[in-house]
Parts: C-alpha cells; structure tokens; sequence
C-alpha cells in the first residue's frame, strides 16, 4: 500500500521509511536540526495556557483530568486521603509537564509530592509561578507539594533511585526516539519504588 507525506517544511516523500532515513542520516551526519532540539522549539512558542498545551483544545482539559483520575483510582490504586502526610510519601515525576497542568488538577491530589520534568523554560517558569504559594489550595490537600522543577527533556532525564511510584507522561512518548523510550522503560523498571506505574496516553 502506498503512503506518501510530506514534512512540516514541506518536502514531500514517497514512504515514511524515506524520511526516517533521511533524519538518521542528518543525525549522524550532524547535519540539520536534531530530533529534540525541533520539538523543544516548537513548544517555545507555544501560549503558557491550557490552550497553549492542548493544540487549541483547551477545553479537553477537564473532561481528561475526570478519566486520568478515574485511572489512578482503578489501575494504581491509590488514593491520598485529604490532608494525608506521611513519613514514606508516595511521589510522581510530571514528564513533560509543560505548565503543570495535570500535576495541580490531578497529581497533588493523590502525590504528596510531585516533580516536574519539561524542556520549555516558559512553560516550566509558568508552572513555578503557578505553584509558588499554592499549597493547600485548590482542593490540595495541605503538605501536598511541587518538590523539584526540571528544566530538561525526558531523554535526560536520570531519575532518583527508588524515588519514584509514578512516571506520568502526558502525550509524551512520541517526542522519543527508539533510545529514549527505552531509558524510561529502564525508569520504570529499575528505577521506582512499589506502587510504581509508568504511563502515556496517545490519543
């Protein structure tokens, strides 16, 4: 079956395999743009806002917080009681957390605490300003908290050791090559502490 495309400069190819082999070869070549580089230009320029980080479809984010929560409850089974501190938190990693979006209406909730993990300075400095003065706030239960703001892209990303029970990725994996998928698999293999959950949602 034919399937042609084109890039977003415009080229145009006669498979996809045609323009993957011309990406690998700028890439070791050390030619062009790199993979990530492109990606994190792209949300540089994007609005600090739920409409900035949905494409448009700001409006998503509610009924998308009802099912991920609904998910957390099923899949992970846990849920922090309100006001619930303890000595062994149960703390999540926000994988491209852009403005924190998914981290203050979802994360907080059930992480006592949470870190963040984004590439994008702006977005990242959104999601600071946002949180600073916030605890116990919008229905977060007090000692619930943002712990850690890194600014670097999940191919950089080393997770602590045992510091995890949850890697959150939120439309996130498709900015990964081959190689970076694979350090997160290692993350959530090695690197987390039970309950521990990796998860993505493409849609």
């Amino acid at each position: 079956m034919e399937c042609r495309g084109g890039d977003g400069e415009g080229k145009e190819y006669a498979s996809p395999q045609e323009f993957w082999d011309e990406v690998a070869a700028a890439r070791s070549s050390g030619a062009g743009p790199q993979w990530y580089d492109q990606a994190v230009r792209y949300w540089d320029t994007q609005e600090a806002s739920d409409d900035g980080v949905l494409g448009g479809f700001g409006e998503l984010s509610d009924p998308d917080i009802v099912d991920s929560r609904k998910f957390l409850a099923k899949a992970l089974g846990v849920r922090a009681k309100p006001g619930e501190v303890s000595d062994d938190p149960l703390v999540a990693a926000d994988c491209g957390a852009g403005i924190g979006r998914v981290t203050q209406a979802l994360l907080l909730h059930t992480y006592q605490e949470v870190d963040l993990v984004e590439p994008s300075a702006h977005l990242l400095e959104r999601a600071r300003t946002a949180f600073e003065g916030r605890a116990g706030k919008d229905g977060i239960p007090p000692g619930h908290c943002v712990v850690n703001y890194f600014q670097q892209g999940l191919e950089a990303f080393h997770p602590e050791p045992q510091r995890y029970n949850a890697l959150w990725l939120q439309w996130a994996v498709l900015y990964l090559t081959d190689g970076g998928a694979e350090v997160m698999e290692a993350a959530a293999r090695g690197w987390g502490r039970r309950p521990a959950a990796i998860r993505d949602i493409l849609t």
